[in-house]
């Protein structure tokens, strides 16, 4: 086999991935990895020596996948910018991996090494600031405080409830909240 075929790479990270989402960071061990994607250990361990670097790669994966889907959500004209604003959460709490990542950096942060946090420390931020971006787009100038004040609305209609197993505040609900607060 050669070294970082995509096919066998991409192989274990989706069972990397299935694993951190049903087990966590720390129950996952790179041997279930290896027993689960049906690798040879020195495969894994020549694609991904630690299990660190599995989690970095995904992180990647998931920076990248939520970066294009916001990028189509701010070029679909059809719906208002309060809507995009929450399907961008609710599109993070849809997306297993994205799901998974929060559970384990929102639960696990304290085993994770710096790399990791600060890659999603990254991907946080590009929320924010794409957030910051739609809202100033529709609003004029906004003050950081109306942003957080949205951000953290949506996060805890949304987010929060999918990561403790709960049922999320249907958009509908976060619509009339925020604007409210943009209309305030």
């Amino acid at each position: 086999m050669s070294r970082g075929r995509p096919s066998k790479k991409q192989a274990i990270l989706t069972t990397a991935q299935r694993l951190f989402s049903e087990s966590g960071y720390q129950g996952t061990s790179i041997d279930l990895v290896v027993k689960e994607s049906n690798s040879s250990k020195p495969t894994v361990y020549n694609n991904f020596p630690t299990k660190q670097a599995l989690l970095h790669e995904l992180l990647k994966q998931a920076i990248e996948e939520a970066t294009l889907f916001r990028t189509d959500l701010r070029s679909s004209a059809d719906i208002s910018v309060t809507t995009s604003l929450i399907r961008a959460f609710s599109h993070i709490i849809q997306t297993p991996l994205q799901l998974a990542i929060y559970r384990i950096c929102y639960g696990e942060r304290h085993k994770l090494d710096e790399e990791s946090r600060q890659l999603f420390k990254n991907f946080e931020d590009s929320l924010t600031q794409w957030f910051k971006e739609q809202l100033q787009a529709s609003q004029g100038q906004i003050t950081d405080d109306k942003v957080f004040t949205i951000r953290a609305i949506c996060r805890e209609g949304l987010i929060i409830p999918a990561i403790s197993g709960e049922k999320p505040v249907p958009e509908e609900q976060l619509v009339q909240i925020i604007e409210a607060i943009l209309n305030g």
